[in-house]
Formats: structure tokens, sequence, C-alpha cells
């Protein structure tokens, strides 16, 4: 009986594992949203394309405001690419970026 239940705990622990790490691994899905291009779907049809293909994470390679405007409000996880000329003034949080 016992030689039955350890083999049983044997079987049981791999496909444990495997549920968990495939879980975790579409957690981690992440996308480069690049705008450069001529047949790009609408900001607002982006956000459930990528839900859709189970992403959590996005990188945007501007701060293009129709795109975070429509991210506004999602569980989304985000980095944010800046042009060279913008990060001095990124380094002060307390400065605004309004010029």
């Amino acid at each position: 009986m016992a030689v039955r239940s350890s083999s049983s705990i044997l079987l049981f622990l791999p496909a444990l594992f495997l549920s968990t790490s495939a879980a975790s691994v579409s957690a981690h899905i992440g996308i480069n949203y690049g705008q450069v291009a001529n047949n790009l779907p609408s900001p607002s049809s982006v956000f459930p394309l990528l839900r859709c293909v189970g992403a959590g994470r996005v990188k945007l390679y501007d701060t293009d405001a129709r795109v975070l405007g429509s991210f506004a409000g999602t569980d989304f996880e985000f980095i944010v690419g800046l042009p060279d000329q913008l990060v001095p003034k990124v380094r002060d949080p307390r400065r605004p970026l309004l010029d």
C-alpha cells in the first residue's frame, strides 16, 4: 500500500508542477507595441487583441496619448521608451513634462 501511495504522489507532483508553471508563463507574456507602420489597428482595438493572446505586459516606444489612453484602467504593466532628449527631464519626478 505504501508503494502505491508513493507512486501516486510521484505522478501527481509533475502534473502539479506543469500546471502551475504553465499558469505563471502565461502571466508573463509581453508584447512590443510599435507605431511605425501603415497598416496598424486603432489603439482602441489593440487592448482586446493583446488580452486575447494572454499578454499582460506591453512595451511602448513612445508616449502617444491615444495609445496610453486606450489602456487606461486596465491591469497591463508597461515599459515606456523615451527619446534621449527627454531623459534629463524625467530624472526629477517633481518636474512636469509639459514643454
